[in-house]
């Protein structure tokens, strides 16, 4: 387990809160009324490759990006919004986790 700078050990969500920060800034994005704004493909794209650059099928794709569409796209310029997208992300990344593709890899 991850220690913080003060020795103790990082928790499950402060691990997944940094990968989903990570991925959220690998994608492009493109800038939207508030700020920047990541597209549900953006954001599957950029949480595959934060998860360890995997290949996943035409299937496990569909499935991640049709999760993503529904949540919408990921909009990054106020601290209520990044805590969205945090969790926007991690959703993303746990269904990543998931796929048969990361479990066999």
């Amino acid at each position: 387990m991850a220690r913080t700078k003060t020795g103790g050990q990082k928790s499950r969500t402060d691990r997944q809160a940094g990968i989903a920060t990570r991925a959220v800034h690998v994608g492009e994005s493109r800038h939207g009324v508030g700020g920047p704004v990541m597209s549900p493909e953006r954001l599957v794209d950029g949480c595959l490759e934060q998860m360890g650059a995997i290949s996943v099928s035409e299937e496990s794709r569909s499935v991640l990006l049709e999760f993503a569409s529904k949540q919408g796209e990921v909009e990054l310029s106020t601290a209520e919004q990044d805590g969205q997208a945090e969790r926007k992300v991690g959703e993303v990344i746990r269904l990543v986790a998931a796929t048969h593709e990361f479990q066999r890899a």
